[in-house]
């Protein structure tokens, strides 16, 4: 399987405790899957099948929840509270992280949660999932530390797995685009003592040699060539796809660049919405894990340096008045895509526009379906037949 060389292990200081982008990461998780089992998983047959292609250990030492524990922790309320069975399918290739996290597995497994741990690479799982999944919601996360699955393998997962009036089966995906991985192989390419076999990989992982041309060796590269490559890939999974498809950028710190992108991809407008929103609650938790690591490593210290560039999560009353507005004169880009651009820590301002969305949406459904009335009752107020006057609805009546 090519995904076997593409692919690299974690050291045992990444399972110690949580680094800061892994806060944003398992926060952004946490928040979404289990809308997405939700909205999905209430039709049909009640099910969901959640793939962790890259599981590791499934906890840290110092006790936090890694990916694995945080879906099945998902999974078990579900059950408990919903009777909605998820199906999940944990893949490490690593024996002695898989043996930590069949050991996670089975506490959840005692409780009736589907946890499947598989010892391997997640391209030779993905056609069974894929089996199982058929006729179900599928949601697919892959957080490899480098690359992952050759770029035709998801386009073909993601097409093959269409929904179709007889078969109802959203997919959904979160994935980990590596920017340490795009720098390094960008200097391979431009360096004169490059290996080629290292841009081959990063070709299959990209689905072309695109992305040379950005790291030509006669050329000067751009400052942000990264970030350009990224979102050109997150482009052509969306041209491939059909899908929306948005990437979330994750740093170590402020002004850094970034470690990696949570490129993210659903053919729901709702999941856009979902996404926005849990991106602010993940991003307020980074700058919280900021603050408190700062004030550990110096306690003495009156105001850390987080605490004065923080954004302030109240801040932007201006702005959301913008936002509102510019929807209803049509300036704005589209509903969905504008919440996830502004999904910065102020949760407060997506949950705003959330709400503006939906009260758009019920706006246009009363326009819509008043269009559709017979003549006389397309609006709030009805035509009284003998003074031809404009009556007041009875529901607008007002007491005296």
């Amino acid at each position: 399987m090519a995904e076997k060389f593409m692919a690299t292990g974690t050291d045992k200081d990444y399972w110690a405790s949580q680094a800061l982008p892994s806060v944003l990461k398992h926060k952004l998780l946490g928040q979404y899957i289990p809308r997405f089992g939700g909205m999905t998983g209430s039709r049909g047959r009640h099910q969901v099948v959640y793939l962790d292609g890259y599981a590791g250990e499934g906890r840290y030492e110092s006790g936090d929840r890694g990916s694995a524990e945080i879906a099945m922790q998902v999974a078990a309320h579900h059950l408990e509270k919903n009777a909605l069975l998820w199906n999940c399918f944990f893949v490490e290739q690593k024996p002695d992280s898989v043996a930590r996290l069949d050991l996670v597995a089975a506490h959840y497994r005692a409780l009736g949660v589907d946890a499947r741990v598989h010892h391997g690479d997640v391209d030779g799982v993905l056609s069974e999932v894929l089996q199982v999944a058929e006729g179900l919601p599928l949601f697919l996360f892959l957080d490899p530390c480098g690359l992952g699955l050759p770029f035709d393998r998801i386009v073909q997962t993601l097409n093959q797995r269409r929904s179709t009036p007889r078969r109802w089966q959203p997919t959904e995906f979160l994935m980990n685009f590596s920017m340490d991985a795009v720098r390094r192989l960008g200097g391979n390419a431009r360096s004169a003592r490059g290996l080629e076999r290292s841009s081959e990989r990063f070709d299959e992982a990209c689905g072309g040699r695109w992305w040379r041309e950005y790291f030509r060796p006669d050329e000067p590269a751009e400052a942000d060539v990264d970030e350009i490559v990224a979102a050109q890939y997150a482009q052509r999974l969306r041209e491939k796809t059909g899908m929306f498809v948005q990437s979330v950028p994750v740093a170590r710190k402020p002004g850094q660049k970034a470690v990696y992108h949570l490129v993210f991809g659903t053919r729901s407008e709702h999941g856009l919405w979902f996404l926005g929103d849990a991106v602010a609650r993940a991003r307020d938790a980074w700058w919280e894990g900021l603050e408190i690591k700062e004030e550990q490593e110096d306690p003495d210290t009156l105001f850390s340096a987080t605490s004065v560039v923080r954004p302030d999560p109240h801040a932007g009353g201006h702005r959301r008045c913008r936002a509102r507005h510019g929807r209803q004169h049509g300036t704005d880009t589209a509903p969905a895509e504008t919440a996830l651009q502004t999904a910065q820590p102020h949760t407060g301002r997506v949950r705003c526009l959330l709400r503006t969305g939906h009260r758009t949406r019920r706006a246009q459904s009363r326009q819509a379906a008043a269009q559709q009335r017979p003549d006389g009752q397309h609006g709030r107020r009805r035509e009284n037949p003998r003074t031809r006057r404009a009556a007041p609805s009875v529901k607008t009546v007002r007491r005296r």
